[in-house]
């Protein structure tokens, strides 16, 4: 996983001199003159720190800074024509043909931010998946059902799902392969329902489950 690298080269006067082909994709222009000319008119609907506790700073307000300080390193976002990237931002204070300018390279952090909540998500299901073994082995059969609600509760605020069922499949009595919802919780019962019994045709309603194109190696482990 590579991230591609940014950068733009400020005169004294904070005016673009220059930057790289990934700028000009990354703030959604076309050209480098496009870019120039919509960051000289409009900086701050662009570039914004991305600090929690602090208000947005626009681009040009962090160059100035650097040409007071020397230089800086935060975490910001490129407010591009479609999205916001996230990027991890170095500006140095430099010397060119005897002139003070500022170079600023940014790093795009969008791939590292979605592994990292990809990660997060697979440890928080992991960590739901051991609340619910846990759940089901402390408690008597008798409490199955509010056991089985707690556990599948566990699951939709997890993933934060609107409902979260069991389904068991079944052949019916015109020998298709069908699933019965079983035990189900809602987050809010008033927009769902909460009770058992629903039946799903698969051959109706998913066509393309035993397609052996899309699933060349399945087992009877979808069948009852």
């Amino acid at each position: 996983m590579s991230a591609r690298l940014i950068s733009v080269f400020f005169n004294n006067r904070g005016e673009i001199i220059d930057c790289n082909p990934e700028a000009v994709r990354a703030f959604g222009f076309s050209s480098k003159s496009e870019l120039r000319t919509a960051l000289a008119e409009n900086p701050e609907n662009y570039f914004f720190e991305a600090s929690p506790n602090s208000a947005e700073i626009s681009l040009f307000k962090q160059v100035e800074m650097v040409f007071s300080d020397g230089d800086r390193e935060f975490e910001a976002e490129i407010a591009a024509k479609d999205r916001r990237i996230p990027v991890s931002v170095i500006m140095k204070r430099i010397i060119f043909e005897d002139t003070t300018c500022v170079i600023a390279y940014m790093i795009d952090l969008s791939d590292l931010k979605q592994a990292n909540l990809k990660i997060l998500r697979h440890t928080q299901l992991f960590e739901a998946v051991n609340n619910v073994a846990t759940t089901l082995l402390k408690n008597k059969q008798q409490d199955m059902s509010r056991v089985l609600q707690r556990s599948l509760k566990i699951l939709g605020e997890t993933v934060n799902a609107d409902q979260v069922s069991i389904w068991r499949n079944y052949i019916n009595e015109e020998g298709k392969l069908c699933g019965m919802r079983l035990p189900a919780w809602v987050q809010d019962s008033s927009i769902g329902d909460d009770k058992p019994g629903a039946i799903v045709d698969y051959a109706t309603y998913l066509p393309s489950w035993d397609n052996t194109d899309h699933a060349p190696h399945r087992t009877d482990i979808n069948r009852p």
